[in-house]
């Protein structure tokens, strides 16, 4: 992975309708800042594919790598739908290891810094 990547991923699941299954997982990949936005749309229109704001979330993922923090502000939709993720946490890879944080509430707007008691 090239150094400030942020990658989520999902929980599996078998259908659209399971969403979400579970915390979102999001690794971060040292070495430089990033960023990323997440959509997550309503599951029932194809609203996404023009990221309509009344229809799409938009979760904005920020990386600063001096700080080892990840920080977010949820955007688009005002709306909780079924869908939607509420509960993350970030897997951290550098040459030092891989360190894991705490499952934290995805909230409006929050971060998530990276320190060395969270080792794997």
């Amino acid at each position: 992975m090239r150094p400030g990547a942020i990658v989520p991923l999902a929980p599996v699941i078998q259908y659209t309708d399971a969403l979400p299954g579970g915390p979102l997982e999001v690794q971060i990949y040292s070495g430089a800042d990033g960023s990323f936005v997440l959509a997550e749309d309503d599951g029932e229109t194809t609203a996404y594919e023009t990221w309509a704001g009344t229809m799409v979330r938009k979760t904005i993922f920020d990386w600063s790598d001096s700080s080892k923090t990840l920080s977010w502000k949820l955007g688009g939709c005002s709306a909780a739908f079924t869908h939607t993720f509420t509960q993350v946490y970030v897997t951290f890879f550098s040459k030092a290891g891989v360190k894991r944080s705490p499952v934290q509430t995805l909230a409006q707007s929050g971060s998530i810094t990276m320190t060395e008691e969270l080792i794997i």
